[in-house]
């Protein structure tokens, strides 16, 4: 798979959080090093109890590519022994010690909102095998290649955002598929299974492999002699062949590619996979498009449709796509609202009790989340990136409300405040226990 223009971008944007697990990067005497005029650390030995205690792991293969994305839909995958549940749609996944679970994700509705629960249907594997760790090894735009190897199993998965098929290729032991129910087999080829599920699900199983013995609950599916493994959920209105012809054009790398008309006031996008047949002749793969895609342009033929919770999505057959979007710029900030129902004075009393707040930054200004905060929820910590990051954005969004609407003194005091919050998360100091960056391929606050 091609290594991934984009991610370089991306890659110092989010900044990752993880736990304290077992040490993979080595453990030296802090270095403090100077980046502009702050600084960051190179180990954590000297710096006190935090999250990621005196060791962080990034979760990588040998020859993985340089940099790391740490804000991509699959960025788990390289912070823990295996992942979070990983919603690409159509299908969804997660790594675990068997190896990749696989779901088809369906919308629910509760009486506060709209889910889709991950709740697995199946798990990709090898034939008595069990994994310490799942590795990202490659990677491109939207897709990823995920390792699962010990001494006598070794074989790679290949998932994307808007692929409907995910991808084993296995280089030693039996490749197995575990049902959590029996399935019913309602169409048998020679490298090839159409399977429904009690919960109605249909999949596609295909193959290259002796022959699929499934065991006697009819729970686990044995490809002997096996190399290769692809999976789809079957899109409604799709025939089977249309999977079938696709299954074997195996996804080697995908790019998002774009270019900007500022006169015509619109963005060209063009979306694509490189493919590879390990079986038969090179044909078109197959795509799925999400509903801003399709929404204001025409497209290719629709094959399939799936719901998701991000609406319809449309399948087509090839290996690209282009979309173009209007764009004409974006407003920093709204301007002051000129109508009579503004009230100045109430607006300064606001900016003032904020800019006046005494824990500015170890609370938020967001009221769901310092109710949470309130309620000693664990995962809600001003300190970290994600929370911390997110009062700091609320806090920068302020000030040219307060400039705008002449508060100066709130202007002044947010833009001090503001500023000493990022000096103190730019500079590294031994014995702070938060607020620093450590730089080990990837930048962890």
């Amino acid at each position: 798979m091609g290594h991934s223009k984009s991610s370089g971008s991306m890659a110092l944007h989010l900044l990752l959080l993880a736990t304290a697990l077992p040490a993979q990067l080595p453990v030296c005497q802090a270095q403090i090093v100077a980046a502009g005029k702050g600084s960051y650390t190179t180990s954590l030995t000297e710096f006190g109890p935090s999250d990621h205690g005196t060791q962080f792991n990034v979760y990588i293969a040998d020859d993985a590519p340089n940099p790391y994305p740490t804000s991509d839909w699959w960025t788990s995958v390289l912070t823990q022994p295996f992942s979070q549940n990983l919603f690409a749609f159509p299908l969804a996944f997660r790594c675990d010690a068997d190896g990749l679970q696989v779901d088809r994700p369906q919308v629910r509705t509760t009486e506060q909102a709209v889910i889709t629960p991950f709740q697995a249907d199946f798990t990709i594997g090898a034939k008595g095998e069990k994994y310490a760790r799942a590795l990202a090894e490659d990677w491109s735009d939207f897709t990823v290649d995920i390792l699962f190897a010990n001494q006598s199993a070794d074989w790679t998965a290949t998932i994307g955002h808007g692929l409907p098929f995910a991808y084993a290729t296995f280089r030693s032991g039996t490749p197995v598929i575990r049902f959590h129910s029996p399935p019913r087999v309602i169409r048998r080829r020679k490298d090839a299974l159409h399977i429904r599920l009690e919960n109605g699900q249909e999949y596609g199983i295909f193959y290259i492999a002796k022959e699929a013995v499934a065991d006697e609950e009819q729970r686990q599916f044995t490809f002997s002699d096996g190399t290769y493994l692809s999976v789809a959920a079957v899109p409604k209105e799709t025939e089977f062949n249309t999977l079938h012809k696709a299954a074997f054009q195996h996804v080697t790398d995908s790019r998002v590619e774009y270019s900007y008309d500022m006169q015509a006031g619109h963005v060209t996008t063009e979306y694509r996979i490189e493919t590879q047949p390990v079986q038969g002749d090179s044909s078109p793969g197959l795509l799925t498009l999400f509903p801003h895609h399709y929404k204001r342009q025409e497209v290719p033929e629709t094959v399939g449709t799936y719901e998701s919770l991000r609406g319809q999505l449309r399948v087509i057959q090839g290996n690209r796509f282009t979309t173009v979007e209007p764009f004409h710029g974006v407003l920093p900030y709204l301007p002051e609202p000129v109508s009579d129902g503004f009230n100045v004075r109430h607006l300064h009393q606001l900016l003032d009790r904020i800019a006046d707040k005494k824990e500015l930054f170890t609370s938020s200004t967001d009221p769901i989340v310092a109710e949470l905060m309130k309620q000693g929820n664990p995962a809600i910590k001003p300190s970290d990136t994600y929370f911390g990051g997110k009062q700091i954005a609320h806090i920068a969004r302020l000030i040219p409300i307060a400039d705008q609407s002449k508060n100066r003194r709130a202007r002044d005091t947010l833009l001090r405040r503001l500023r000493e919050q990022l000096v103190d998360w730019f500079t590294a100091t031994p014995g702070e226990k938060d607020h620093y960056f450590f730089m080990t391929g990837v930048a962890v606050g």
